[in-house]
């Protein structure tokens, strides 16, 4: 996934917003998945396939989004004098 978005990050279709934006919503779904599905098994054991699915989705999705293009940015963000010091 994180190829998948570093391939896309300079694509004028995808860029760094939408990137951002659809991995950001899709961490945001699948918290929301996995929480629901905590919150209808109540005192009982959730489904384990369920629980994976939602977490390997959030990973998946922040591969997407804030893994790469963040660390995009703070490279552009800092000027080249300054990020020999640090």
């Amino acid at each position: 996934m994180t190829l998948v978005s570093v391939a896309l990050v300079e694509d004028p279709k995808w860029g760094r917003r939408p990137l951002l934006l659809t991995g950001t919503a899709g961490m945001t779904a699948s918290l929301a998945a996995l929480s629901a599905i905590f919150a209808q098994a109540g005192g009982d054991d959730p489904s384990s396939t369920a629980v994976l699915a939602c977490v390997v989705a959030f990973v998946g999705f922040y591969q997407i989004g804030f893994g790469p293009v963040t660390w995009l940015v703070l490279s552009e963000i800092f000027p080249l004098k300054g990020r020999s010091t640090a």
